[in-house]
This record gives C-alpha cells, sequence and structure tokens, in this order.
C-alpha cells in the first residue's frame, strides 16, 4: 500500500508550518552566506570564511535529510523514502540538498588545496545553477502555487551561478569584483525571497481530504473546504455562521457545471454561481448573507451526489452548540 503524507502529519497547517520553516531559515542562511561570500572573494581571510560557509552549506542537506527520514522513527524509513520516491516536490528538493552537499566539499576541497585542477572552482557555482534548474522543474503544487515564485528564485539562483563562475574565471582584478558584488546581490535576492515566502492556506488540503457524507456543523470555522470528487462534493450538508469563507475545490477530473439554486435560474445566491472549475482548481465564496442556499451541477441538476445546501446563520447558539 502507498504511503501517505497524511500518516506522519496531523492537518494541513502542520505541514504548512513545516514547509514556511523549511524555506525560511535556508533563505536566512543564503542571505549571511552572501556576505560571507563577499569577504571571502575579495580577500578577506578567504580560506577560513569559505570553510565556515560551506559547512554551513553542507549542514543543511544534512539535517534536513535525516529529520524527513528518521524524525518520524526509524520503523518509518522505508515508507517514507517511498513516498519521496512518488513525491517529485520532495526529491527535487532532495536532490538540490544532495547538491549543497557535494557544493560545499568541493569548495572547502578547492580553498585547501585539495583539488588543484582550476575546475575546482567551479564545484560550488554548479550548486547554485543546479539549486535554481531543480527549482524551474518544481512541480509547484496542484494548485499551480508558486509558479512565478519558483521560477523567478530559480532564474536568480541560475544567475548567481553563470556570475559566480565568471567572476572566478575573469583574471582582471578591477573587472573581477564587479561580478564578485554582482554574485553576492544576486545570491541575497535569492535568500531574501525564500524568507519572504509562504505558502498559500490551501496548498496541502487535498491531501487531507476527507469524505464527509453526514451533516456537518461549523460553528466556530472562518473558512470551510468543499470538495467537488467523481462521487459528488463532500461535505453536502453545512452549517456556517455569517461571513464564513467556503472554498471549493475540484479533486478530479469530471464535467461539472456548479450553480447556486433554484435550477435554471440560479440567482437564489449569486456568488454560489461557481461555474466549472479545471482539475485542481479552487474558488473561493464568502457567505456574507443570512439563509439557506442550495447548489447543484447544472449539467445534470437531479444528481443527488452533486446536490447541497450551506446554512448561514447569524451566531452559534448554545443549543446548536451541544448539537
Amino acid at each position: 500500500m502507498q504511503p501517505n503524507i497524511t500518516e506522519y502529519y496531523g492537518s494541513a497547517l502542520e505541514l504548512q508550518v513545516l514547509t514556511d520553516f523549511a524555506h525560511a531559515v535556508p533563505g536566512i542562511v543564503v542571505c549571511v552566506i552572501a556576505l560571507l561570500f563577499l569577504f571571502s572573494e575579495l580577500g578577506y581571510k578567504r580560506k577560513q570564511i569559505s570553510t565556515f560557509y560551506s559547512i554551513v552549506f553542507m549542514a543543511m542537506p544534512v539535517s534536513f535529510i535525516s529529520y524527513i527520514l528518521f524524525g518520524h522513527g526509524l520503523q518509518n524509513t522505508i515508507p517514507i523514502l517511498r513516498l519521496i520516491i512518488t513525491a517529485p516536490e520532495v526529491y527535487l528538493h532532495i536532490f538540490t540538498l544532495i547538491g549543497n552537499l557535494i557544493g560545499g566539499i568541493g569548495e572547502i576541497s578547492y580553498v585547501r588545496g585539495k583539488i588543484k585542477a582550476p575546475l575546482g572552482a567551479l564545484l560550488f557555482p554548479v550548486l547554485f545553477l543546479m539549486d535554481g534548474y531543480l527549482s524551474i522543474l518544481h512541480p509547484h503544487g496542484s494548485h499551480g502555487h508558486g509558479d512565478i515564485f519558483h521560477n523567478l528564485y530559480g532564474s536568480i539562483m541560475v544567475l548567481t551561478g553563470l556570475l559566480m563562475i565568471t567572476a572566478r574565471l575573469i583574471q582582471q582584478v578591477a573587472i573581477k569584483k564587479y561580478f564578485i558584488y554582482a554574485t553576492a546581490f544576486t545570491m541575497f535576492i535569492a535568500g531574501a525571497m525564500l524568507v519572504s515566502y509562504s505558502e498559500p492556506d490551501d496548498s496541502f488540503q487535498n491531501a487531507f481530504f476527507k469524505q464527509e457524507t453526514a451533516d456537518v456543523y461549523y460553528p466556530d470555522q472562518d473558512k470551510l473546504y468543499i470538495y467537488l470528487t467523481e462521487t459528488g462534493v463532500f461535505p453536502k450538508e453545512i452549517q456556517v455562521k455569517i461571513g464564513t469563507e467556503i472554498i471549493f475545490t475540484k479533486l478530479d477530473d469530471i464535467l461539472l457545471d456548479l450553480e447556486s439554486g433554484p435550477h435554471p435560474a440560479h440567482d437564489a445566491f449569486p456568488a454560489l454561481n461557481v461555474g466549472r472549475l479545471d482539475l485542481y482548481e479552487s474558488k473561493s465564496v464568502v457567505m456574507n448573507q443570512i439563509g439557506d442556499f442550495g447548489f447543484h451541477d447544472h449539467v445534470n441538476p437531479d444528481s443527488e451526489n452533486f446536490t447541497g445546501s450551506i446554512k448561514v446563520i447569524e451566531s452559534p447558539s448554545s443549543e446548536d452548540n451541544e448539537n
């Protein structure tokens, strides 16, 4: 049986917090290393500083990969490996971290004279090229979130690698230093992007989807997901407080035109006229009117599986809470 990420994380929010942390910490590290790289390349204690930032680069993949593989217990190492192999958004990051490890070892070996060949100077820049390229390849999640971010970040990392290679190949000091400045600048920008990035709120909701067929009461939630699947909509009958944001998310490739009641006017609550969604696409509707509002599939209005209702109330009563 194929392992599922929900076996190791309790909620989509927990996974979101982890991924935000996994972006922010490397981002801070890259910003710091940009400054250290600048001092090192300009000749200030080059051997010591280069060794230090290379060790930091190597510490990131060792700690992260160790956490991924062993953080949920040794007994889960094999299932997690299977999960990684089938999830490109995970294994591409693993490849990036392996590139960091190789680049860090290469940089230390070069600056300490262990690698005599001039090409040794290019081992460290290659990790930026690899990081950038893999970021561009990143599938960006089922919703397409982060396309612009990952492509822009990847392009900046590739540019950083190219600038670093140029700086190390140029012999003229006057020209060389400008490429060093440019390399440190783009590296810092890439790090700042990682620090500022956060996953969209619904990035991992699909993974935690559970079919709910009974009536569901959500008195306190400000946001609620309704999933459109090949077997129907889940949940179907819900009650929420006014102002709740309802997010319709399509999980299967089905022909579906979701509209509000009554059929065929669809004018009881026009905001619920979601229409046709692409696979994994979402649409948000704010329930800002008290009342009972139905929705159905306009293509097949008699289908009970794709018919549901949303009751909007002013505020939950103590009696409702007990129910």
